[in-house]
């Protein structure tokens, strides 16, 4: 299924970036982390000079937030890239009803995953690991987990989710609490971060320090 830009992001595709089409994917009915799998290993081959070529024209950092930057959205899958400076992080959230799949494209990240047993329990640490460049890492639907930069370096990653993001849920690790963010209208939007970051100021925000 040839995959485009529909609404938001760059206009890019699937074949530009990566050089195949993304399967249809339905995360009930389907299999979800077999397909994931099977494109993380295409992507491992995939990301090469051309990838870059489209890829790096959309990188974009702010001091106050890491980066989302929607490269492509249709009817069964969206493309984001995220930006990180050193010491950004997600807050812990999932993913409401999609999976999805991050491929580091440069630097580091570090990955906290827990579980959720409902509002007003404590969220419990079920494991964590570091994704150095090329490294992947697969959400299911039930994934709870937060995301990091802590090195020292600027780091980027790609991130595909099928379906596309709608609403993602946010937690808090002491209370349980989990609360919505809407995503699908403001792929700008920072989960956990602040929505009110002027997505124009991100390619100078670092100037003026």
């Amino acid at each position: 299924m040839a995959t485009t830009a529909t609404t938001g992001g760059v206009s890019l595709c699937a074949k530009q970036l990566f050089g195949f089409d993304l399967p249809d994917l339905d995360p009930v009915r389907d299999r979800p982390f077999e397909t994931l799998r099977g494109i993380g290993q295409q992507l491992t081959e995939a990301i090469g000079r051309e990838a870059w070529c489209c890829l790096a024209p959309q990188l974009q950092f702010h001091r106050d937030g890491y980066r989302r930057v929607r490269l492509f959205r249709d009817d069964q899958w969206e493309a984001l890239m995220l930006c990180w400076l050193p010491g950004q992080h997600t807050a812990i959230h999932d993913h409401g009803t999609s999976a999805g799949i991050t491929y580091v494209l440069m630097g580091a990240l570090h990955e906290s995953r827990f579980e959720w047993a409902g509002e007003g329990t404590p969220l419990r640490p079920s494991g964590c690991g570091d994704l150095a460049t090329g490294g992947l890492t697969y959400e299911l639907s039930n994934t709870v987990h937060e995301i990091a930069n802590e090195t020292n370096a600027p780091a980027a990653s790609l991130h595909l989710y099928s379906p596309p993001l709608e609403t993602l849920g946010a937690y808090d690790l002491a209370t349980g609490s989990r609360w919505d963010v809407d995503v699908a209208d403001r792929p700008d939007v920072q989960v956990g971060g602040d929505p009110n970051i002027d997505p124009e100021a991100s390619e100078s925000s670092c100037a003026d320090r």
